[in-house]
């Protein structure tokens, strides 16, 4: 039996105790210090210093040692990677797999968790959002997005606009929990526009399902409603002034066919000390005309409105609101107070605004009738088959 030198041994067992087998140990000592021994010889010189390891051991890691942990553990926790996709991407087994991470303290997902993302083409993550974020949410679907259950673990959020800025924000919203994308429409009454859908995890967004079907407990305490109130009015609300004789009044609307609901929006107005006034709009029956098409309303329309100046100007200085557009209009009225504005004819900043906005909203709408012909014309050569993103639409700058 060949013995070797104290150095070379140390040197072997560094090399054998870094997940080398025994096999592998002598090959070093060949390619290393031109030395053959043999396989039992080498193996006795290691048991003499207490570190062969056992049969189960050794196989253990002649499995893993191609392995590189850290990536699969990314993989499996952040990229949401099956373990059979892990096991097929790394030439293992699940089981081999499966025990790393158990080794590593990651849980596990069980079967239905992994049937539930085996059956989804993107990713969706719950939602982990505070009690403010989730009243601002069930608001702004209550106001004018239609929540729809596409299947056992998929929530899917639509709605159609003219606004880019509000898709834009929509985009924001929802970007980190799952995919969305937007696509052109022709509606038989409001024409061209864009329409978005927005994709969930139904478990823990069915919330805004069963929001859109409630009145209680949409909101649980002052906060929480100003929270609501913001998302409905970014949705389906107006923040704007308006001329009554020569003065500007400020106003703040939320428009609804839901009477109940607008009834327990006027409650909380009024626990706050606001005097809101609600009245039917439009009745059933009633027509008006809109662009080239004419509307009959299916259902009484209402308007529950704030038109005091002292409680639309205490109001906005505590809504959260997250619409860009919103957000200049409150800002404007805002400066407006502070300069002690009273007359229409000085409020250029808010004329500009509005101009501004109708100007985005008509080159949106030029858009969306490009992009549909071009989907509906198979023989274009710029025939977009899916959805498509408001950056290749270009950039719309915030008001």
């Amino acid at each position: 039996m060949v013995k070797l030198t104290s150095d070379i041994l140390e040197s072997a067992t560094n090399f054998y105790l870094n997940d080398n087998s025994v096999n592998e140990t002598t090959k070093f000592i060949l390619q290393e210090y031109d030395i053959k021994i043999s396989y039992d010889g080498l193996r006795k010189q290691l048991k003499k210093l207490g570190i062969v390891r056992d049969n189960i051991t050794a196989i253990k890691i002649s499995k893993r040692k191609h392995l590189p942990i850290n990536k699969i553990i990314e993989l499996y926790t952040e990229k949401l990677i099956s373990l059979k996709k892990l096991a097929k991407m790394f030439h293992s087994s699940k089981r081999t797999i499966h025990k790393i991470l158990e080794e590593n303290d990651i849980a596990v997902r069980n079967q239905d968790e992994g049937i539930r993302l085996a059956n989804t083409k993107h990713t969706k993550l719950p939602f982990d959002g505070d009690v403010n974020e989730k009243a601002y949410l069930i608001g702004l679907v209550r106001g004018d997005l239609t929540p729809l259950k596409k299947s056992k673990y998929t929530l899917r959020l639509t709605t159609g606009s003219t606004h880019p800025l509000f898709l834009q924000l929509l985009q924001t919203l929802f970007k980190k929990y799952g995919p969305s994308y937007i696509y052109p429409v022709r509606d038989k009454i409001s024409g061209y526009q864009w329409r978005i859908g927005i994709e969930l995890d139904m478990a823990s967004f069915n919330f805004l399902l069963e929001g859109k079907k409630k009145i209680n407990n949409l909101w649980s305490d002052k906060n929480s409603f100003l929270h609501f109130l913001a998302g409905i009015i970014d949705s389906d609300g107006s923040v704007y002034i308006r001329k009554t004789g020569k003065y500007v009044q400020y106003i703040v609307r939320v428009f609804g066919q839901d009477v109940k609901l607008l009834e327990e929006i006027r409650k909380s107005f009024n626990l706050m000390g606001f005097n809101p006034i609600l009245y039917i709009s439009s009745k059933k029956g009633e027509t008006r005309n809109h662009m080239k098409s004419v509307i009959t309303y299916n259902k009484d329309y209402y308007i529950l409105e704030l038109c005091r100046k002292e409680d639309v100007l205490r109001l906005l200085k505590i809504l959260p609101l997250r619409h860009p557009e919103r957000i200049a209009r409150k800002e404007i009225m805002l400066d407006l107070e502070r300069k002690g504005v009273i007359y229409h004819k000085d409020t250029e900043k808010m004329i500009k605004l509005r101009g501004k906005i109708k100007g985005s909203t008509k080159d949106f709408i030029k858009k969306a009738e490009i992009e549909y012909k071009k989907r509906n014309d198979i023989n274009h050569p710029l025939q977009h088959p899916r959805g498509v993103s408001l950056h290749t639409l270009g950039e719309t700058p915030a008001p």
